[in-house]
C-alpha cells in the first residue's frame, strides 16, 4: 500500500514539473520579445580623442629635411621658416618629425616649439654725405666734358670756332652747325646736367 502512495506521490511531481517548466519558458520567451535586438541596440558612441600630438616649428630658411638622422643621409626636400611640423621622436641632434614633404629627420637647432618672429629686412640708408661740387670743379668739369668730345670726332671741324687743316676757321661748315649726324659737345650750355653729374661721379669715384 505505501509502495503504491509513493509512485502516485512521484507522479505527480514529475507532472507538475514538466507544466512549471513550460511555463518558465513561455514567460523567458514573452519577456525577451520586449527586449531590442543586437542591430536594433543603440551602441554608446565611441568619445573623441583630442589630439595629444606635439608640434615644432622650422626656425630657419630652407633647412633641409632628411631621410635619416645626419647629414650624410638624402635630402627630401627643404622647409622655410615658420613651418609646422608634427614631433615624432627626439634624438639629441636630431629630430624626426613629419611634415609637408611626408616622415624625415631635421636638425634640432632650427627647430622650436615658439612660433618664430617674422622679421622684417631693413636696408640701411647710406649716410656718407657727398659734397656738393664747387664753381671751380664745375667749370673744369665743363672744359673737360668739351675736350673729350671734340677729341673724339673724326673731322677737323666739330666746332665753328675750330679751323680746318688749311687754317680756316669752321664756322657754319662744322659738325655742331649741321643738324643730325655727329654732335660734338662744343659749349658749356651743351653739357647737360646728367653729363656733368656722371662725370662728377666718376671721377670721384676714381679718386677713393
Amino acid at each position: 500500500m505505501q509502495y503504491l502512495y509513493l509512485c502516485f506521490i512521484e507522479s505527480l511531481v514529475i507532472k507538475y514539473s514538466i507544466w512549471i517548466l513550460a511555463l518558465v519558458g513561455a514567460v523567458y520567451w514573452l519577456g525577451s520579445l520586449g527586449e531590442p535586438t543586437t542591430q536594433s541596440r543603440k551602441l554608446p558612441s565611441a568619445p573623441v580623442q583630442a589630439d595629444s600630438a606635439t608640434y615644432l616649428y622650422v626656425t630657419g630658411d630652407r633647412v633641409n629635411q632628411r631621410v635619416g638622422p645626419g647629414t650624410f643621409h638624402g635630402k627630401q626636400g627643404q622647409l622655410n621658416k615658420g613651418a609646422r611640423v608634427r614631433l615624432m621622436s627626439d634624438k639629441g641632434e636630431w629630430t624626426q618629425i613629419v611634415s609637408s614633404l611626408g616622415t624625415g629627420w631635421m636638425s634640432s637647432r632650427y627647430l622650436s616649439k615658439s612660433i618664430p618672429a617674422q622679421e622684417k629686412q631693413t636696408t640701411k640708408a647710406n649716410t656718407r654725405t657727398v659734397a656738393a661740387p664747387t664753381t671751380r670743379e664745375l667749370q673744369a668739369a665743363r672744359k673737360a666734358i668739351i675736350r673729350q668730345s671734340i677729341a673724339a670726332y673724326p673731322g677737323s671741324c666739330p666746332c665753328p670756332y675750330n679751323t680746318d687743316r688749311a687754317g680756316r676757321r669752321c664756322g657754319k661748315r662744322s659738325a655742331w652747325s649741321k643738324p643730325g649726324g655727329y654732335s660734338p659737345i662744343c659749349y658749356d650750355s651743351d653739357v647737360s646736367d646728367r653729363r656733368l653729374r656722371s662725370y662728377l661721379a666718376r671721377q670721384r669715384g676714381a679718386s677713393n
